[in-house]
């Protein structure tokens, strides 16, 4: 029987962040000390508790290499796949299943100084130097009266070109591949380009047709604080709720992907930013 290898690719909410180190919070869940120190604190907890860990476990697979990044854009994914695998093997031995959850399709990123370094919109006060090229952007994609349907679609067709970058090696080396979006505007946008066996979108909609579900990242009581942390992201019980959400949507559509041995031991390597270790 060959060993199953999970492979996940996103932004925060695949790296895990919000399972803070219960420590450093008050009896409120409010952090004790500065944010930037809890989240600093807290980065090991945020790879062993993620969604990623939780669903390895559900698949039984022996191996998970979660290469999700906070704050990381589609095209971060793309280049953090292509550093970490122009030096790591994936083990021939072994089955893959690549997992990416799409983060916002507005987001682009750039190397800077040999490190890839991602732009959201809205951080900063105008006048940091990353909106400035971010407004740049914006500015270059059209900003007449006419312009925002436009812009957002060139944003989606950006995210369908990582996309295809992805599948496209997964389909050239033999291994198994599903997406979703976090945003699940953005989905039906990217699965009205195609519809394949790969997307997890219309799946999702299909077994969560609840109007307050817009997205897996969606917690149960309107995000109550059982499932959220105080940065607003899913805390250990809300990426249990995703994970739990993530194997019915494989078992409903892709059976054949659940192991049915289960492994002696659980290995995890965070490769998803290195600045971090």
């Amino acid at each position: 029987m060959r060993k199953k290898l999970l492979i996940t690719l996103g932004c925060s909410f695949t790296e895990g962040v919000g399972c803070y180190e219960p420590s450093l919070l008050d009896e409120n869940g409010k952090p004790l000390y500065d944010e930037g120190t809890v989240y600093a604190a807290s980065l090991d907890r945020f790879h062993r508790f993620g969604w990623p860990a939780s669903l390895q476990k559900k698949l039984q697979y022996d191996c998970l290499w979660n290469l999700g990044h906070g704050g990381a854009s589609n095209s971060e994914n793309v280049k953090r796949w292509m550093e970490v695998f122009s030096v790591e093997a994936i083990p021939k031995e072994y089955d893959v299943l690549v997992i990416w959850m799409l983060t916002f399709a507005g987001r682009i990123s750039f190397y800077k100084e040999g490190k890839i370094r991602s732009i959201l919109p809205g951080n900063g006060d105008g006048k940091d130097v990353y909106q400035q090229l971010y407004s740049s952007y914006l500015n270059f994609l059209g900003n007449d009266i006419f312009s925002k349907n436009a812009i957002e679609n060139d944003m989606i067709l950006e995210t369908y070109f990582y996309l295809n970058v992805i599948k496209t090696i997964c389909e050239l080396s033999n291994y198994n591949f599903l997406y979703i979006n976090s945003a699940n505007f953005e989905g039906l946008h990217i699965d009205s380009l195609v519809r394949d066996r790969h997307s997890l979108n219309f799946t999702y909609k299909t077994l969560y047709p609840y109007p307050q579900y817009n997205s897996i990242l969606d917690r149960d009581d309107e995000g109550c604080k059982k499932y959220t942390a105080f940065c607003g992201h899913p805390n250990e019980n809300g990426y249990e709720l995703i994970a739990d959400r993530f194997f019915n949507m494989i078992s409903h559509e892709h059976k054949h992907l659940i192991n049915d041995v289960t492994p002696q031991t659980y290995e995890m390597r965070y490769l998803g930013n290195p600045r971090q270790w």
